[in-house]
């Protein structure tokens, strides 16, 4: 991941480009023990616990089986809503989507019994490999790096 100072217009090149200020930077070190990183890596997870918070607070609640149909039913609003032109309007809908999909991130670590942070530690492991040259595809070695993520080398 790219570490680099705040720019006021950030290029839209890639995920793995992330602009922090230079308090920003010192904050996800700490966070990440000197390692900068790790340190997004886990204010990334720690977003997505605190939308849950929120969640444990509304009548759907957290675990909601329902939050798969709502994420597809959110993105529509916020295609319907692009093509509207509202702005703030596409506001509320990204506000909507990225709830959604928090929920969904904590429904399918339920699903596997992991935690929301080890469900970020797979995907990274799985889409590291995809995302090597040619994007190939080997499910044993995406099995085996998300097995790792989660109990180590050991199987």
């Amino acid at each position: 991941m790219t570490i680099q100072t705040r720019n006021p217009k950030p290029p839209r090149a890639g995920p793995t480009t992330v602009y922090l200020s230079a308090e920003e930077v010192s904050l996800v070190r700490a966070l990440g023990c000197g390692n900068a990183s790790a340190g997004v890596r886990l204010a990334l997870a720690t977003q997505v616990e605190s939308l849950l918070y929120l969640a444990e607070k509304l009548p759907s609640g957290v675990n909601d089986p329902q939050a798969p149909a709502k994420l597809l039913a959110e993105m529509q609003e916020l295609e319907a809503a692009l093509a509207a032109e509202d702005h703030d309007g596409v506001l509320t809908e990204v506000a909507d989507v990225v709830y959604y999909a928090a929920k969904c991130i904590a429904l399918a670590a339920d699903m596997a019994g992991i935690s929301t942070v080890e469900a970020f530690a797979v995907a990274r492991a799985k889409y590291s490999l995809r995302a090597a040259p040619g994007n190939p595809k080997d499910d044993a070695a995406e099995r085996a790096a998300c097995r790792a993520a989660i109990w180590g080398d050991e199987a």
